[in-house]
């Protein structure tokens, strides 16, 4: 939980937004398709699998256009399971569980691979939709200061998601805006990111040599 509410993490839960809708209104190339077909967990080479590729087919089935789309949620260190289970099993918790979002590694991690895919999605022509949550998108934000451009001009496009509460008390899943960037502005948010003090860096040099 945050300021903001509830955070997801399990890409899964993403999918109760209207995602692929979204991806075609706005992160489309061109003409919009009547039509669609997904292809779900293709293989990208040595860069991993893409969750699902939304692709307009003509009648004799070859591709005409298509954009990658991936879902991404926060990670998290140790384990929230023994309150689930406790949850679920209307049991008490013999100890408070230990766990806490680690919003630097998907940093660290998800926004290397984004740049690699960004890259290839640039020379083939098309887009990759990486699909998160607010919260998420602020702190990749806030790390990275990233570039912000046009749709039509990106090969990367952020569909960030608010959780907003219903009237039931339920929350869902509320797109706030698509955000518009390039691999090569990923790249150079990480490369010109602030650097940390040096003399905080002397500091604890100092620690270690004792």
């Amino acid at each position: 939980m945050t300021a903001k509410g509830p955070v997801c993490v399990c890409p899964n839960r993403l999918y109760e937004a209207n995602i692929f809708k979204d991806v075609i209104k706005h992160c489309w190339p061109g003409r919009k398709p009547a039509s669609y077909k997904v292809a779900y967990e293709v293989s990208l080479s040595s860069l991993g699998k893409i969750d699902c590729v939304l692709a307009q087919t003509d009648s004799a089935n070859n591709i005409i256009q298509f954009v990658s789309v991936e879902l991404q949620t926060v990670d998290i260190t140790g384990s929230y399971f023994p309150a689930y289970n406790a949850f679920i099993n209307s049991k008490r918790l013999d100890k408070r569980p230990v766990y806490n979002f680690n919003w630097r590694n998907v940093y660290k991690r998800y926004i290397m691979q984004l740049i690699f895919k960004g890259f290839s999605h640039h020379h083939w022509g098309t887009k990759i939709v990486a699909v998160m949550q607010d919260v998420l998108v602020d702190k990749l934000w806030e790390v990275g200061r990233f570039q912000e451009t046009p749709i039509k001009d990106s090969n990367i496009v952020f569909l960030s998601y608010r959780m907003k509460k219903k009237s039931n008390g339920r929350y869902h899943l509320k797109l706030i805006r698509p955000i518009g960037t390039r691999h090569m502005d990923l790249m150079n948010g990480i490369l010109y990111a602030k650097a940390p003090s040096k003399d905080l860096f002397i500091d604890k040099v100092l620690k270690r040599l004792g």
